[in-house]
């Protein structure tokens, strides 16, 4: 993931969201009574969502665009068709907020607060 920020960051876009996608999935397939096959599906991509600001008529735009990657994929390529639909997009700009570490929160229950116990 900090590969793919240091690209979108290289790329000049202005923000970016990044959420990673890791899913298995098991599958039985039956035949009236009996089982006639079983797999397992297990799927690993980002949907990655960056932002670009540009200005038109004096007015401050924002352009938007995500998109789904999968590793190995070409990630320029993706970029490079995300920059051309952000300027096509005319948003009003607005801002991210920061990301914040999560806070620690004080449980009184003990079946709750250490759940290993």
């Amino acid at each position: 993931m900090k590969k793919i920020a240091a690209e979108i960051r290289k790329a000049g876009f202005d923000d970016y969201k990044i959420i990673e996608i890791d899913s298995r999935e098991h599958q039985l397939y039956l035949l009236k009574e009996r089982l006639e096959s079983r797999r397992s599906v297990e799927t690993h991509y980002y949907e990655i969502t960056v932002y670009k600001h540009h200005a038109e008529q004096g007015k401050e735009l924002q352009g938007e665009y995500t998109f789904a990657y999968k590793p190995g994929n070409d990630l320029k390529h993706f970029l490079e068709q995300a920059r051309v639909a952000c300027f096509l997009i005319k948003n009003r700009r607005y801002h991210l907020i920061d990301s914040a570490r999560i806070m620690h929160v004080q449980v009184l229950d003990p079946k709750l607060s250490n759940p290993r116990a």
